[in-house]
């Protein structure tokens, strides 16, 4: 358990901290000083903090808790090694039970979580009263918001330290607004440390919670299908010097199944912080059902979840997707389906107004990428197939969560050359799965043109002909749990000798032959855009390639105007598009 805690506690807790800084923000200057005057925050404020929270829980501990359960259920062969069972194998992550906790404990830590931030502001303005020095509401107003998300004891102590630094501030004969901005900066570095560390306690009291209550849930399925006997349970404490006086007390303690350990709780943790678990021990043998014989059953039948290998790559991403109608919520709901098959935790589709089709959000820690967001544009004026393509896109960047990159260590816009050339052509490869036919013109055409016909010169590639076909290769690669790790890659391809130039130039025919209807592929995903100005613009682009064939060494395609380069690109990657990657 205690590895796992390691592991899982961290993005929890930012995730905790995040959706304190949104409501500090999210709150006005008049419902802070409406708190003050009141005597505690509105109905309609508690009302938002409750939806925050209910969407923390929904997105981020809601799935934490059923990985955790899902752990603990799956570690229970390590309790059991000699039962002759293969235990977790009969294991239901989704039994009543569970989702019973989830839905239960979420309701449960949505009120008391809102009730304790309610008691906290109450507290403040309660207790500002009785300072000898009165604080203006204006004041107090001021320095409530950073301590949004703390508890009662924690806001009061961030009070006192506050007043503490206001007269401070008096003593050394500041001005009024020196005392207060001082003070304000002060309390405001010690609610950050505060919320820290209260989110770090919610997130390792949450996961360890949901942790035992998983490895009990799965020993009473054990022994409900014939495959354990009559168990004990028996509190485990973390064996070192931190452990409490109170659990100390309780190591090694046994009882039934169904009791109560000494102090009344059914499971370990006692207390907030506790990083106590739980063991099963089985004290008689089960009447094993009537069934096939264990040494009759395929050992291939037997296998846990992390190893399985995907080998079909396309059924995990098209598993139960359908072809979404051209609505919002359409379109998010396939989003959503879509990263519920790749397996990425916490994370829902987002469909919001923003510059680009689709963005990931991520930050990087110990060279391992967290994946924040998974955002699609809400306005999107193409045709849905354009939208499923972004849709698939997006999903190849998410999942990256949890693989280790080289980002940090690499080139940005080497690492991106790469990780959006094989996004861009799994999701081709994803859409033509999925049944869209159309050949559809692919986003990054000047870095496509830079890498597929590098990579094609390599062994693994060199049987690629279509988009699709790099794509395969990729969404393979990660699904199966390749890395996000691109410099040695990038390094092998451009060590190689090649005529970007001499490249595009072979696809001049085909464009002179095909040039309307490439012209229509590239504004397929560009709508507002004027054929009649692409013609001229590529006609120019064309004569001045013809001319400069016939001068030796000259660099054609970088003679070009920028206009002029950027359509006949574009045009050459329509080209690679439906004639295949030469």
């Amino acid at each position: 358990m205690r590895s796992f805690l390691n592991a899982e506690e961290p993005r929890l807790a930012r995730w905790l901290v995040r959706t304190w800084d949104n409501q500090q923000a999210d709150i006005t200057y008049a419902e802070l000083r409406y708190a003050v005057l009141y005597g505690g925050v509105s109905i309609e404020q508690l009302e938002r903090w409750q939806l925050s929270y209910s969407e923390l829980v929904n997105t981020q501990l809601a799935p934490a808790w059923q990985k955790a359960m899902n752990e603990a259920a799956w570690n229970l062969k390590h309790q059991f090694p000699n039962s002759g069972w293969p235990v977790p194998i009969f294991y239901d992550p989704f039994m009543d039970a569970t989702q019973d906790y989830i839905r239960k404990h979420g309701a449960e830590l949505v009120t008391n979580i809102v009730n304790s931030q309610r008691e906290a502001i109450r507290s403040l303005v309660s207790r500002a009263t009785f300072y000898e020095t009165a604080i203006s509401p204006d004041a107090l107003s001021r320095f409530i918001r950073p301590t949004i998300g703390l508890t009662r004891p924690q806001a009061t102590a961030n009070l006192n330290y506050w007043k503490a630094q206001w007269d401070a501030g008096a003593e050394m004969g500041l001005s009024v607004s020196a005392i207060e901005d001082r003070a304000n900066r002060m309390a405001a570095n010690y609610a950050a440390r505060q919320h820290r560390y209260r989110a770090m306690m919610i997130a390792r009291t949450e996961l360890a919670d949901a942790y035992n209550h998983g490895a009990y849930f799965g020993t009473l399925d054990a022994q409900e299908k014939g495959y354990l006997g009559d168990c004990k349970k028996i509190w485990v404490t973390a064996f070192d010097e931190r452990v409490c006086p109170t659990c100390s007390a309780l190591d090694g303690v046994s009882v039934n199944m169904d009791a109560m350990f000494p102090g009344g709780t059914l499971l370990p943790p006692k207390h907030p912080n506790c990083r106590c678990g739980v063991e099963f021990r089985q004290v008689s043998v089960p009447i094993m059902p009537v069934t096939e014989p264990l040494e009759n059953v395929d050992i291939n039948d037997i296998i846990e979840p992390e190893q399985v290998k995907r080998s079909e790559a396309v059924e995990y991403m098209l598993h139960d997707l359908e072809m979404p109608e051209d609505t919002i919520e359409d379109r998010r709901k396939f989003a959503n389906n879509l990263i519920e098959n790749l397996e990425v935790e916490g994370i829902k589709a987002e469909l919001v107004t923003m510059d680009s089709r689709g963005e990931c959000e991520l930050y990087i820690e110990n060279d391992t990428i967290e994946m924040i967001s998974y955002k699609l544009e809400k306005d999107d004026n193409r045709s849905i197939e354009y939208k499923v393509k972004t849709a698939f896109h997006e999903g190849y960047h998410l999942l990256s969560h949890g693989r280790k990159t080289d980002l940090d260590h690499i080139n940005l816009k080497d690492f991106l050359m790469l990780e959006e050339t094989f996004a861009e052509t799994s999701a081709h490869y994803s859409a033509k799965a999925l049944g869209i036919n159309k050949k559809l013109y692919p986003a990054y055409p000047e870095t496509l043109i830079e890498t597929l016909p590098r990579l094609k010169q390599l062994p693994e590639y060199n049987q690629c002909t279509t988009l699709s076909d790099f794509g395969k290769i990729a969404l393979q690669e990660r699904l199966d749990g390749g890395d996000a790790m691109w410099g040695d890659l990038h390094n092998k391809l451009f060590s190689q000798k090649f005529d970007d130039n001499k490249y595009q130039i072979q696809y001049l025919s085909y464009i002179k032959s095909n040039k309307s209807s490439l012209i229509d592929m590239v504004l397929e995903n560009a709508p507002t855009e004027s054929k009649s100005i692409y013609e001229t613009i590529l006609d120019r682009a064309i004569s001045k390639i013809d001319g400069g064939l016939d001068s030796i060494g000259s660099n054609v395609i970088n003679d070009l105007t920028f206009d002029e380069k950027n359509i006949f690109t574009n045009l050459v990657v329509a080209a690679m598009s439906e004639k295949g990657v030469i």
